[in-house]
């Protein structure tokens, strides 16, 4: 088990982007025009007099969920909403990680002083600017 954290959040990082990059990709798959090519360029069944009438002249095609533009568009504005809150929260993800790293930077610089210093030496000034220090870089 790894317990460098920076390493860690390395690798959360790339794992985020690799999620960030699946959803683009699959945002960009539902361009109408793409979508809509694909599904026209298949062969189509061919239907019955019959059953055309029965369906008011519409084919099996226009019943067909992603041949439908709209539901298509549908389908890309959710994605792309989705895509939106996973960015943001990425950002968030990537602020609170700069603030931790940045605590943990001063936590060892206490702890390289604590070293340093004689026990019950550091007097109450220091020990004030210190926690200000802490509490900065929060």
């Amino acid at each position: 088990l790894h317990t460098d954290p920076k390493w860690l959040v390395g690798h959360l990082t790339l794992h985020t982007q690799a999620l960030l990059a699946a959803q683009q990709q699959q945002v960009r798959q539902l361009n109408i025009p793409q979508a809509t090519r694909s599904w026209q360029s298949r062969s189509r069944p061919k239907t019955f007099d019959m059953l055309r009438t029965l369906n008011a002249g519409l084919s099996p095609a226009d019943f067909e969920a992603d041949s439908d533009p709209e539901n298509i568009q549908v389908e890309q504005e959710r994605l792309t909403r989705r895509l939106r809150r996973m960015q943001q929260r990425a950002r968030v993800a990537q602020y609170e990680t700069a603030r931790f790293l940045q605590c943990e930077q001063v936590m060892q610089q206490f702890r390289q002083q604590a070293k340093q210093a004689q026990p019950g030496t550091m007097t109450f000034a220091e020990w004030e600017a210190g926690m200000a220090q802490f509490h900065r870089a929060r």
